[in-house]
C-alpha cells in the first residue's frame, strides 16, 4: 500500500499513520530505504507499508474519514531532533536516541 504524506510529518507520524503504532518502524524505514530518522520528510513522498500489519484497522479507517493527520514535526518523545540529537539506527537495528 501507498502512503503519501502531509506538510511537517515526521518519519514517526508516517509510520503513526500507516501502522497505527511505532512498533514497524524499523521495518517503513527499511522499506523505504531511509537511512536516518532525522531525515525532513517533505510533502507530498510516497511510503510504501504492509497493510497485513496494521495494528488497529478501525481506527486507520476512522482517520481516514475523518481526515484525521498525525503531526509532530519534530518533536518526539521530549527530545528536539537536530543535526547532533535525535533517534538514529545502529548498524544492528538498535534505535537510539542521542540527547546532546
Amino acid at each position: 500500500m501507498i502512503y503519501i504524506t502531509k506538510y511537517n510529518q515526521s518519519i514517526y507520524d508516517v509510520c503513526l499513520q500507516t501502522y497505527g503504532t511505532l512498533d514497524y518502524l524499523l521495518k517503513l524505514v527499511t522499506d523505504n530505504n531511509i537511512n536516518n530518522l532525522n531525515t525532513q520528510i517533505l510533502t507530498k513522498t510516497s511510503f510504501i507499508f504492509d497493510e497485513r500489519l496494521v495494528i488497529d484497522r478501525l481506527l486507520k479507517d476512522n482517520n481516514n474519514r475523518q481526515n484525521v493527520t498525525y503531526n509532530t514535526a519534530t518533536q518526539v518523545f521530549g527530545v528536539k531532533l537536530t543535526e547532533e540529537s535525535g533517534i538514529k539506527i545502529t548498524e544492528d537495528g538498535v534505535i537510539k536516541i542521542i540527547d546532546l
